[in-house]
């Protein structure tokens, strides 16, 4: 979990550094993905293994970002 808030943080100090609007605070679906699969993980390690608990993750998120990429997802914006 902490190393998606430092990739997600990392990302976003980068994009304001090369003075572009950072990419989790657009519509895509890489964020949400990220965090869910964290959530998977701490949840299926508690009950399994390691093991099986990095596999599903990484299933988890990219399942997500693919369903998203084919049928063009993403998560409502505001206008501000």
């Amino acid at each position: 979990m902490i190393s998606s808030i430092v990739a997600s943080g990392g990302g976003a100090l980068r994009d304001v550094l090369v003075n572009d609007v950072p990419l989790i605070l657009t519509k895509e679906i890489y964020a949400t993905a990220a965090m869910t699969g964290g959530i998977v993980y701490y949840i299926v390690a508690f009950f399994t293994n390691v093991d099986l608990a990095t596999l599903t993750s990484i299933i988890t998120v990219m399942t997500i970002r693919g369903i998203a990429i084919k049928y063009n997802l993403s998560l409502p914006s505001i206008k501000v």
